[in-house]
């Protein structure tokens, strides 16, 4: 097997077969004959990746054309009817070409029709030419195939890895792999995820050590309390497919763009931590001596996790959270990157739907991850956590920085939990009631996760995204940082994603549209057994994920609550992560 020369990319010194590098790396290089950045086929063999994007490109012509199909049905004289363009296989991310036609003396000519073109809905004619009984007459529709063809497929297998199930009424069937198996095992897209300082005038200072975030990787001791930056992860650029085909439900990831079907998630730095407000700035920082939570009281000090010192800040509404994030020069995380990021990369890595499954570091034979992120912060009584802290958030920002928050003086911490250094890795910690400082009802529920250092990405308090709104039943998103203010209230500002069902529950299917061959994180049945969603309003709303303390069961990734106004009502149970793209 090839293993190359040790060089350094981005501070880290690595073996250069190590998967994630792109053509340009390669083409920087200083030694091209002994620096190629490679993957692993299931095979066992190694390619380069500028032979994979050059195959790539080959075959993009290719895959076009596969793409095209048409519908054509005969129709009888002065008729009107309808035809579905998802019905026969088109997308509706396509233009859809239209016609009628008559045979006269075996020749097609057109005939004058009226006609709706409604690319999510139906394509209705009627036929204003009468013709004999003799003739005979017909509509097509021409377009493009929404779903991968034999081409893409054969790309994807080799290329992309991902997840496959089918949906139930009564829960998420249990996921299974699909695509490069090598690649589930290496997860090259999930392991560039590094801890990073990211500063709003030279972009990222430097990267952290992967093991330990007290020191950068280069040894040097990192500062994480704002002076250099904020505390960020790194993520890299990727490519997201979805597959809505009868019954079957595809998410892949992929370094390459396989066809133009595939979205491309922009790299970019996502904030460590939720933000605490500084000087009219949302930073994600660790903050020991400042107030988080509603910024009024320590609250009891006798326990670390009843005060609010070091906290993420809430009762902050999101048009406030996003001018703090923005005067830090930064936005408000949005659904559609969320969605990629934190949903589907864990989902995928650990192919598992229930995010409060045990963490395990054991890998399966087959060299997967296995388990998932653990029960979170959930169970606790509303009445307990009021009484307690006023339903302010319980974990401090630096959760698994362990040195840093030692220095808290006010609040001296548990000593196991201050000696946690997981640096870039994915952990749990179990919290006991003598940590929190009362006896809670569910003990075995009180966990601390950290998603490849995204602390606490669910459960604790809920979070806040930017880039989507519900209006009624419907939800608009959009990823255009100058539409997300319009988003406020009018949804003009965004693309139609789905429908949301009219009522609260947990989900049973996730929302997908065969059309657009999208799928989204809420219900589109009710019944299920994982994530929970709550529509508890009309009008304008905003989206908030992740759950809460005294969430019992719905705690987890895909938990979500359409409720606040843009502009309206802030609770100390609510707060926001801020990201900026590279």
């Amino acid at each position: 097997m090839y293993t190359g020369n040790s060089i350094d990319y981005g501070g880290n010194k690595g073996p250069v077969n190590i998967a994630g590098l792109t053509s340009n790396d390669y083409e920087n290089s200083t030694n091209q004959t002994s620096y190629t950045p490679k993957i692993p086929l299931d095979n066992s063999e190694w390619v380069s990746s500028v032979a994979i994007i050059d195959k790539i490109n080959s075959l993009q012509a290719t895959i076009e054309a596969e793409k095209m199909c048409s519908y054509t049905t005969n129709i009888g004289t002065n008729t009107s009817g309808s035809i579905s363009p998802e019905t026969h296989g088109l997308s509706s991310n396509f233009p859809i070409h239209f016609s009628c036609k008559y045979l006269v003396d075996e020749l097609w000519n057109d005939v004058m029709i009226n006609h709706n073109l409604s690319p999510t809905s139906y394509v209705s004619w009627s036929v204003l030419k009468a013709f004999t009984s003799e003739q005979q007459a017909k509509v097509e529709l021409v377009g493009k195939k929404g779903l991968p063809t034999k081409t893409e497929r054969e790309l994807m297998n080799e290329y992309a890895y991902g997840i496959q199930w089918k949906p139930t009424v009564i829960g998420l069937s249990e996921p299974k792999r699909v695509g490069n198996m090598s690649l589930h095992a290496s997860l090259p897209i999930q392991s560039q995820m590094r801890g990073c300082v990211w500063n709003i005038d030279k972009g990222i200072m430097y990267y952290l050590n992967p093991d330990n975030w007290a020191y950068t990787s280069d040894g040097e001791q990192a500062v994480l309390t704002g002076n250099d930056g904020d505390v960020c992860v790194h993520i890299p650029k990727f490519y997201g497919r979805c597959v809505v085909e009868d019954n079957n439900r595809e998410v892949w990831i992929s370094e390459y763009k396989i066809s133009s079907d595939w979205v491309e998630i922009p790299a970019m730095v996502i904030g460590a931590f939720k933000g605490i407000l500084v000087n009219g700035k949302w930073r994600s920082i660790i903050a020991p001596e400042l107030n988080g939570g509603n910024g009024t009281t320590d609250y009891d000090t006798k326990h670390w996790s009843a005060s609010t010192l070091g906290k993420p800040s809430t009762y902050i509404n999101r048009i406030s959270m996003r001018v703090a994030c923005r005067a830090n020069g930064m936005e408000l995380l949005c659904y559609e990157y969320y969605k990629w990021i934190m949903y589907w990369l864990p989902i995928i890595e650990y192919c598992n739907f229930n995010s409060q499954d045990s963490f395990t570091e054991e890998l399966t034979p087959e060299g997967f991850k296995k388990g998932m992120l653990g029960r979170g912060m959930c169970g606790l009584t509303q009445s307990s956590w009021t009484t307690w802290n006023n339903m302010n958030p319980i974990i401090p920002n630096g959760f698994g920085i362990g040195e840093y928050l030692s220095q808290r003086t006010k609040l001296p911490l548990h000593t196991k939990f201050n000696n946690i250094h997981k640096g870039n890795k994915s952990f749990t910690y179990t919290i006991s009631d003598a940590d929190l400082g009362f006896t809670t009802a569910n003990p075995d529920r009180q966990t601390i996760s950290s998603y490849r250092g995204i602390s606490v990405p669910f459960g604790d308090i809920w979070s806040i995204l930017d880039g989507v709104l519900a209006s009624g039943n419907n939800i608009y998103t959009t990823t255009d940082v100058d539409s997300f203010v319009k988003l406020d209230s009018d949804t003009n500002g965004g693309k139609l994603a789905g429908v949301l069902l009219p009522s609260n529950g947990k989900l049973g299917v996730h929302y997908a549209d065969n059309g657009t061959q999208k799928i989204e994180l809420w219900a589109s049945v009710l019944g299920g057994s994982y994530d929970m969603f709550n529509t508890l309003a009309s009008g304008n709303r905003i989206l908030c994920i992740g759950g809460s303390n005294n969430t019992t069961s719905g705690s987890s990734l895909g938990n979500f609550m359409v409720r606040y106004l843009p502009s309206g009502s802030a609770f100390t149970y609510v707060s926001g992560r801020s990201y900026q793209l590279l």
